[in-house]
């Protein structure tokens, strides 16, 4: 079965990297194009048929909203639930160091949630700002 599915992934990508090479003449007439583009019923079919060529992007979050959901992922989670508990556990018997352990994990989530919304920020307003170029 997975010399299958590996014969599949061969035959797409053979597929994809068939228009390498070919003369525009060939290109052009695959494509029900012309030298200026496509003619007005070949626009329409695609435009029917594909809708408008347009990228989509979600609605941006506030910026409270993208931070506050850095804390929300299943390893964030974890990592608080862990320092919960050290942190309990220093309550119940002092002296261990589990108080030290509990504040160093909060701060690796606290930390790790500051890096990633700095960048996932970053990265959005690039988007953004793309999408108000083109």
């Amino acid at each position: 079965m997975a010399a299958l599915r590996i014969q599949r992934e061969g035959a797409a990508a053979a597929q994809r990297t068939a228009w390498l090479g070919q003369p525009r003449e060939a290109l052009l007439a695959a494509l029900y194009a012309g030298e200026s583009g496509l003619d007005s019923v070949s626009a329409s079919s695609a435009l029917a048929r594909h809708g408008r060529n347009r990228l989509r992007f979600h609605r941006a979050r506030s910026p409270l909203a993208m931070l506050l959901h850095e804390f929300l992922g299943l390893f964030p989670l974890l990592l608080m639930a862990a320092s919960a508990l050290a942190l309990f556990a220093d309550r119940l018997s002092p002296g261990q160091g589990y108080g030290l352990i509990g504040t160093a994990l909060a701060a690796v989530v606290v930390l790790n949630a500051l890096v990633s919304f700095a960048q996932n920020y970053r990265a959005e307003q690039v988007m953004l700002a793309f999408l108000d170029y083109i």
